[in-house]
């Protein structure tokens, strides 16, 4: 039943149903309808959907982002995708316009940009076989990368004070290493081996925060957070974690997203349409900067770091259904073998990954039919 009695029991002591429809109805100057929960995927955030009254028997929706945390830490994440959000429109990209920012409530309203995502437009196009579909779903989002990429760090300062540097990208690996290798799929690695692995990482983590040009990424740009507006615009949501990062990051995160199921000569037919619409709408940027040994070290980090995710949703969220993602991540990766990372590009994803997500499935299995 809504409203819950406790809508927003994440922030620091509670705030009642009442609490937040006053003010929602004073600044809209409307009869609040009803009010929804709507899944907020990977976050600890929560999502509503606010159903207002308009005149002459009209209604508008409006999204409530509910920050995690206390109320201190919601209203520090809420100016942060506030801030980050306003410097993504003034490039001209899709962000949801804001309506209120409630600090004292932990939340935002902000403009509703309806349930379809581009995952969905994606599913859509490969049941109907429809390949200019497809291409051209894709053919938006890069050009979406393409405006992030010419981000002004110089006059961001909180752009520029943040990047995918050493520690973010050995801490990403790290992470996959605790709950997808030890955690969930239990890997036994010899002594030898983990030293290996522990080497790779780092050399990994050093080539694409020390030797490589960095521009504004979004971070997480995937088909779960692009959304499919009424107008046929894409909509870009989930963008608060923006940062400096290696050019091709984006576009390998879109290409070998795990949300979409597409065979891995599709993935390499659009990263390299990708690659080419980018350096077409960016043509100060050398086409050298999405090399094939860059893109596939990309690849490599960015997958172990979404299979770590997953792997820490399902065992600390509860959020299981993570787990279907782990196969088709885990597919993306051959044919990578660097030798600057041999362990990791060969005998650990080549035996050691696919072990430990058919460990998973397998276990996963045992347990639905139990």
């Amino acid at each position: 039943m809504w409203p819950p009695a406790n809508l927003c029991s994440g922030i620091g002591g509670g705030v009642k149903f009442e609490d937040l429809q006053t003010p929602l109805e004073l600044y809209a100057h409307k009869a609040l309808l009803r009010l929804e929960q709507i899944a907020g995927d990977g976050s600890d955030r929560k999502f509503y959907r606010a159903l207002l009254a308009e005149g002459g028997g009209a209604q508008r929706s409006l999204v409530i982002m509910q920050g995690a945390g206390t109320l201190a830490e919601a209203a520090s994440s809420n100016q942060r995708w506030v801030e980050v959000g306003e410097h993504l429109r003034q490039l001209g990209l899709r962000v949801p316009g804001i309506v209120e920012v409630l600090p004292q409530l932990g939340v935002v309203v902000m403009e509703d940009f309806g349930d379809r995502t581009f995952a969905e437009g994606v599913l859509s196009a490969l049941r109907e076989a429809d390949r200019e579909q497809l291409e051209g779903l894709y053919h938006q989002a890069f050009c979406q990368i393409g405006i992030l990429l010419s981000a002004p760090q110089d006059h961001w300062p909180w752009l520029k004070a943040v990047a995918f540097d050493r520690a973010k990208f050995s801490f990403e690996l790290s992470f996959f290493a605790q709950h997808f290798c030890h955690t969930l799929a239990r890997l036994k690695l010899s002594r030898a081996e983990t030293s290996w692995f522990e080497r790779d990482c780092t050399a990994l983590a050093s080539f694409l925060s020390e030797q490589l040009p960095l521009a504004g990424v979004h971070r997480d740009f995937h088909s779960r957070n692009l959304m499919l507006c009424a107008d046929g615009a894409l909509g870009l949501i989930d963008f608060q974690d923006m940062r400096r990062g290696p050019l091709p990051y984006d576009v390998v995160s879109l290409c070998f997203d795990s949300y979409v199921p597409l065979s891995l000569a599709q993935r390499r037919r659009l990263l390299t349409q990708g690659i080419v619409t980018i350096t077409k709408l960016r043509p100060e940027i050398s086409v050298e900067a999405f090399a094939d040994e860059i893109c596939r070290a990309v690849l490599l980090q960015r997958q172990l770091k979404a299979m770590g995710s997953f792997a820490y949703l399902a065992t600390r969220k509860g959020k299981a259904d993570f787990l279907r993602y782990l196969k088709p991540a885990g597919e993306t990766l051959v044919e990578l073998y660097d030798p600057r990372w041999p362990f990791l590009s060969s005998s650990f994803i080549e035996y050691y990954l696919p072990a430990g997500i058919e460990a998973v499935s397998s276990a996963s299995s045992s347990k639905r039919s139990h």
